[in-house]
């Protein structure tokens, strides 16, 4: 639109209202205390819990807030990965080379080489237990280096336990590729 449309429009429109017609006000008031009557102990009671009810709204709130950012894990344990960046890149790395290992050999498990795979699992449990161990020790020795290096080699023994175990199936499965075949079929 251009302006003079827009003048004329507004010329057009009366936007000085009245007064309200006599007796609005008090058919206003009327109309309060008849709501307010009508709402009787209900309405109290709701204007009574108000001030609680936003209390009690902002301490869930708070609750929340607070469980993002503390950490309510064991106070004895700690992880590697709560030393340094350093330590939490290392833990990262070697919990994603462990699941990787497990998920390779999962794929070879066969009728030949499950005993051997079901040993081996139960060999990285009792690797984990002491892992479990460690992280106990690294509470109660403040961040001892030597139980920090004792973490790392922990995680390159079961590393290394699952590599060995993958190459001996790996040459089961090679020396008798025909029952390799028939245990998936």
């Amino acid at each position: 639109m251009k302006n003079d449309e827009l003048d004329t429009l507004f010329r057009e429109l009366d936007l000085n209202v009245a007064e309200p017609p006599k007796g609005h006000r008090e058919r206003f008031r009327e109309r309060l205390k008849h709501k307010n009557t009508s709402q009787g102990k209900a309405g109290k009671l709701y204007s009574l819990w108000t001030p609680y009810l936003g209390l009690a709204a902002l301490l869930i709130l708070s609750l929340m807030v607070m469980t993002r950012f503390v950490n309510f894990s064991d106070p004895q344990k700690r992880e590697l990965g709560s030393v340094s960046q350093e330590m939490k890149n290392t833990q990262s790395f070697y919990t994603k080379v462990l699941q990787q290992e497990l998920q390779n050999l999962e794929g070879m498990k066969n009728a030949q080489t499950a005993r051997m795979i079901e040993d081996a699992l139960v060999q990285m449990e009792a690797l984990e237990k002491d892992y479990q161990a460690l992280t106990v020790d690294l509470v109660k020795s403040g961040n001892d280096q030597r139980v920090i290096y004792a973490m790392v080699a922990n995680f390159q023994q079961r590393i290394e336990l699952l590599n060995t175990l993958l190459e001996k199936v790996e040459h089961i499965n090679n020396q008798n590729p025909a029952a390799h075949e028939n245990a998936y079929f």
